[in-house]
């Protein structure tokens, strides 16, 4: 699986949420790999832009119009988004982030699993 975190610029929410999913993931034993970046940082316009963004098996925006800016803007399914609803007053790795963050990153895996465990089955 491929998670992509999204925040206004890329400095501090997402590159945090991505280290903690990494971690959560290594806890788990699942095989996540986490990118991250800022949503305000990108042109629509950009070659392969859209391309780029449809092979993340899921991406994570921070605030609501990230998602609208995603599915509008760049053709994402609305079903593989997610926002955390994390407001940008947060500097990277902060310790009340981090806790945010694992609570619901943790509630996302776990749905995860559960969804991947019924298409096996």
């Amino acid at each position: 699986m491929e998670y992509l975190f999204l925040c206004s610029m890329g400095e501090n929410r997402s590159p945090t949420a991505a280290a903690v999913a990494a971690n959560i993931a290594r806890e788990k034993g699942l095989k996540i790999r986490t990118s991250y970046g800022g949503i305000d940082c990108v042109n629509p316009e950009t070659p392969g832009i859209v391309e780029h963004f449809k092979g993340f098996d899921k991406i994570f925006v921070m605030e609501p119009y990230m998602k609208r800016d995603l599915i509008v803007n760049y053709n994402v399914d609305e079903k593989k988004t997610v926002c955390l609803n994390i407001e940008d007053d947060y500097y990277r790795h902060d310790p009340e982030l981090v806790r945010i963050l694992e609570n619901l990153l943790r509630v996302e895996f776990a749905f995860d699993l559960k969804n991947r465990y019924r298409a096996k089955n």
